[in-house]
């Protein structure tokens, strides 16, 4: 197999990237996977957790769309830089997520020029999210997000928000790929050679035996909870933070440990406006799936609002329960979560306090029995369309 090249901006996809990198070294020992680590501050802090998992990490600058003058200029030299950089690596197999970053963007154009590199994409959080009745175009963010990508693909690259919000940053760029790998009921939004569906989620193939470099983040206490909230959006809804009390309360009478944590996105949390004493306060940089990973026997529920980390929390079998409606959020805003949730497994809906008191939370967390046959479908599945390659 050829050397393989990862790219990832957020620390979910990176989660993903691991797992299959782990499974082709287990395959291949001598083939040599790579890490493109943009300087993102939801991933180039956890290189070190990494590490392990790849023969290198190569660190790249984190760019961002602008047209501001001084930041056009930044970013075409950057672009360069990693043409530049890439260009060592182009007899190589790349993996990439779909394209929402200038990042993402730049090296998808380099690879797309090369005869000598194919490209893997995968898809994970893509479900029904483009519902194009649900959206409007974001004309300045497709402006200038289009200015770098006619650029580098000759294709315009939309920037859309939920209608009735100031929700912009739903970006869409349709890509061409040789293999489009979707994650369990994920959708797919490039073009492709060849397609593979409904593939389990990889992050299980790190399992706690090997994951040596996240036992730090074994913190969670037996029979305990995690509230997922988000201060960034928190104005969306009404009373936001009475409302989360209300469900902290409700919560505390289960008799349940209770953790909280933030939205890594959020600049300067709010959750000081949380009245419990008993609750433990998450880092948020910290990933869910992480978290998950270590500690999924101690967590006997997991509660949000249509985030990646609900959908993640079912696939490896941890209870899921969705607060989207119990908010109140803009109808359009429901809907686009509900859409994105169904990607999920078996989320529960939470539409007031009673429903809580319905949740047995007497849960003994399922042993996941199925690594094996996971792995198979993926050696079946991907492994060898990878052979294909060569």
């Amino acid at each position: 197999m050829k050397q393989c090249v990862f790219l990832a901006s957020v620390e979910g996809d990176l989660l993903i990237h691991a797992g299959i990198s782990s499974l082709i070294k287990e395959i291949y020992p001598e083939n040599r996977n790579i890490l493109l680590l943009p300087r993102y501050p939801r991933v180039y802090k956890r290189a070190d957790d990494y590490k392990q998992y790849f023969d290198e990490i190569i660190e790249i600058e984190g760019i961002n769309f602008s047209l501001k003058p001084i930041e056009v200029l930044r970013n075409l030299r950057n672009i360069k830089k990693i043409f530049n950089l890439v260009y060592t690596l182009r007899k190589s197999i790349f993996f990439l997520f779909d394209i929402y970053n200038l990042v993402e963007l730049t090296v998808y154009s380099f690879v797309k020029r090369q005869n000598n590199s194919r490209l893997v994409t995968v898809t994970a959080f893509e479900g029904d999210e483009f519902d194009f009745n649900n959206l409007e175009k974001v004309f300045k963010g497709s402006l200038i997000n289009s200015f770098y990508s006619l650029i580098l693909t000759y294709k315009l690259f939309y920037d859309y928000r939920i209608k009735k919000s100031n929700n912009s940053g739903l970006n869409y760029f349709e890509g061409t790929t040789d293999l489009q790998l979707c994650i369990n009921k994920s959708k797919y939004r490039n073009k492709y050679v060849k397609l593979v569906r409904n593939l389990p989620y990889p992050a299980l193939f790190l399992g706690r035996k090997n994951n040596t470099a996240f036992s730090k983040y074994s913190i969670i206490k037996p029979f305990s909870v995690i509230i997922f909230i988000e201060t960034q959006i928190s104005h969306w809804a009404e009373n936001y933070w009475e409302k989360t009390n209300k469900l902290i309360e409700e919560l505390e009478t289960q008799k349940v440990n209770i953790y909280v944590k933030d939205h890594p996105n959020c600049q300067q949390s709010d959750i000081h406006l949380l009245r419990s004493k008993n609750i433990i306060i998450l880092q948020k940089e910290i990933s869910a799936e992480v978290l998950y990973l270590n500690n999924s026997d101690n967590i006997c529920g997991v509660f949000g609002h249509g985030s990646t980390s609900l959908v993640t929390a079912s696939w490896l079998m941890i209870p899921a329960y969705d607060t989207s409606n119990y908010f109140r959020f803009n109808k359009n805003y429901i809907d686009k979560l509900l859409q994105f949730l169904k990607i999920g497994i078996d989320i529960n809906m939470i539409r007031d306090v009673s429903d809580i008191r319905k949740i047995d939370f007497k849960f003994k967390q399922k042993e996941n029995k199925q690594i094996e046959m996971h792995k198979k479908i993926w050696i079946d599945q991907v492994i060898e369309e990878l052979r294909k390659f060569d």
